[in-house]
């Protein structure tokens, strides 16, 4: 099961409801990703599945990538005032 830049637009009940059916499906031997930004604002919810996934026997990474950005993506981020040369994320595994 992959859930990338998703569980943070559900609401909180759904949220509440994911969870441990993720948890259950690790449990029965499948495998759960989730991927969101690394930005704590955007995922208040997020060190509450850290520490599920955690006790559950699973981890959480940060991660951080510098890629090269194609053209367009370079002009569009100096016409934003935006910097995207280094891309960031976090995920949980289990």
């Amino acid at each position: 099961m992959v859930a990338a830049f998703t569980v943070n637009e559900l609401n909180e009940a759904a949220r509440d409801r994911l969870l441990p059916r993720l948890l259950s499906h690790a449990e029965r031997g499948g495998r759960v990703l989730v991927v969101e930004p690394l930005a704590g604002f955007v995922a208040p919810w997020w060190q509450t599945w850290q520490r599920a996934f955690e006790a559950a026997g699973g981890r959480a990474n940060e991660w951080r990538t510098r890629e090269p950005l194609p053209a367009i993506v370079e002009k569009l981020d100096k016409a934003a005032g935006l910097n995207h040369r280094e891309l960031t994320g976090r995920s949980l595994l289990i």
